[in-house]
């Protein structure tokens, strides 16, 4: 609700019986709760929401048993189809982490076609995955190489080739920002300075 020109109020439903997928019965996901899922983030993907958290923290059920998306801050909207895509491949190692790759792939045909599955394997590598589920691959190596070959068996024509990723990091990030800074400091010298002249009168020995 708008309160001033330039605030407003959010109001928040509490839930009860909220509990996130870390501290989760295998169990509680069954197949019907992982269609539920995805259909969860089929919906964020139709509005061009991108989730890009959809780790197992950030997934939650209440006391029936139904989804909530938490973490939608980390969002983007009007995300570009490689995004989402990263969210698809996200949402496959979450839920291969919990339930193994052949029901996390089972679970995403009852909401993906197969092509959109496919179009998801060459995401399903570390470097597209959030902080937390990369540290729960490393401790689970074989999964995303068993979410591979079940995507492959569920859709043979999918792309294999990776797509090529690269993370900014924050050392990347500050060499950009001294790197600018030292050209403009310089242009602004080079804009007092006689080019011509200096170019015309300097000592061809030097």
């Amino acid at each position: 609700a708008s309160v001033t020109s330039d605030s407003a109020v959010l109001a928040f439903e509490d839930v009860p019986g909220l509990h996130t997928l870390e501290n989760i019965d295998v169990t509680e996901l069954d197949d019907p709760t992982l269609a539920d899922l995805w259909e969860q983030v089929r919906t964020l993907h139709r509005a061009g929401i991108a989730h890009e958290e959809l780790h197992a923290g950030n997934i939650a059920l209440d006391a029936d048993g139904r989804v909530w998306l938490l973490g939608l801050e980390y969002g983007e909207i009007a995300a570009d189809q490689l995004t989402l895509r990263i969210d698809d491949g996200e949402l496959l190692v979450t839920t291969a982490l919990i339930v193994g790759a052949d029901r996390a792939v089972r679970g995403a045909l009852q909401e993906l076609t197969a092509q959109r599955l496919g179009e998801a394997l060459p995401l399903l590598q570390t470097i597209a995955l959030s902080r937390a589920n990369r540290k729960a691959v490393k401790a689970n190596r074989e999964v995303l190489q068993e979410l591979r070959d079940a995507v492959v068996a569920a859709f043979p024509s999918a792309p294999t080739e990776p797509v090529r990723l690269e993370r900014m990091r924050p050392r990347t990030v500050v060499a950009f920002f001294a790197f600018t800074v030292a050209v403009t400091i310089l242009l602004g010298q080079l804009a007092n300075v006689d080019l011509v002249s200096i170019v015309t009168e300097a000592d061809p020995l030097w």
